[in-house]
């Protein structure tokens, strides 16, 4: 039985009607329940035809080519204006992180809060039939500029295109941890999620989480690749030492120095490192000037209070 709640926010949507347009955005709490979560949100946005915008604490709650995906926002000023929230009807948000989506970015429209525990009930109340959502310029806009680079074979390397590359060599089941830096910005703006928990970037700076990250996760038999910006910080190194010590085995990846010739090298080099079995330093040289590309599109990085 639905409760109180959820019935008003079923009386909004007949009143919306089939023309209205209704858009879900969904942060890190509707993941925090790992595939139990997911499966609601997907039930809800395939009962409605919803489309869902997610945060990047959120990444991997549907796949990115899902048509019910429209794309990860809160990394850049314009990304919830692009997202088309200005022009949604109704925005249901649920487990939501301000620190990822401050009210004031994205309530633009009316709005309604869900929690993630509520989604499959109002999914089995649902009043209208479902319809199929359009992809918003967030999406569109930046797919057309990353889809070019994730292919580039230039040296120094696009940051998409070491993305790409460690898409390919990301273990099944395994975990990419970003810092809050620009490695991590490009991460969660254009890793391609196929599952739930494959990557993973903090809400909030803190020195050296993106290793202690992939250490805790190698400690429980994950695969993990950890990236940060060069130079890395003492508490990067910290967790290096341990891991070494302790015989924990995960990769890190310093974006921005290093030697390659070639641009297919840099996979090889990272899949040959998660194959060692071993504490492993992968450095790769990244043309950063490609960030400029993403900010022309999306306005200034505002993650982590723009300072990447």
């Amino acid at each position: 039985m639905a409760s109180r709640h959820l019935d008003e926010i079923i009386e909004r949507v007949r009143e919306i009607g089939v023309d209205g347009t209704i858009v879900i955005l969904a942060g890190p709490g509707a993941a925090a329940g790992g595939s139990k979560s997911a499966d609601r949100l997907r039930q809800l946005a395939r009962a409605g035809g919803l489309g869902v915008l997610n945060t990047w604490g959120a990444k991997g709650l549907f796949e990115w080519q899902d048509p019910h995906h429209l794309g990860t926002a809160g990394l850049q000023a314009d990304d919830f204006v692009l997202a088309g929230l200005g022009d949604a009807d109704l925005i249901i948000a649920t487990g939501i992180d301000p620190h990822e989506a401050p009210a004031d970015r994205w309530q633009l429209a009316p709005h309604v809060s869900v929690a993630p525990r509520e989604l499959a009930a109002l999914a089995e109340a649902w009043p209208l039939a479902p319809g199929v959502p359009a992809r918003p310029p967030l999406y569109t806009r930046l797919a057309e500029v990353v889809q070019p680079l994730f292919a580039s074979d230039r040296v120094p390397l696009s940051p998409a295109r070491a993305v790409a590359d460690l898409k390919a060599a990301l273990p099944p089941g395994g975990t990419v941890f970003a810092g809050a830096d620009l490695a991590g910005f490009w991460i969660a703006r254009t890793f391609p999620t196929s599952d739930l928990g494959s990557v993973s970037v903090p809400a909030q700076r803190e020195p050296g989480s993106a290793a202690w990250a992939a250490v805790n996760a190698a400690s429980s038999g994950r695969a993990a690749i950890a990236v940060t910006t060069a130079p890395y910080d003492l508490e990067t190194d910290d967790a290096l030492a341990f891991a070494a010590a302790s015989g924990i085995a995960f990769v890190l990846v310093v974006w921005g120095e290093g030697n390659v010739d070639r641009a297919a090298d840099h996979g090889a080099d990272l899949r040959e490192a998660v194959a060692s079995g071993r504490v492993r330093v992968v450095e790769v040289p990244i043309d950063w000037s490609d960030t400029d590309l993403l900010i022309t599109v999306a306005g200034p990085i505002i993650a982590w209070g723009g300072r990447v």
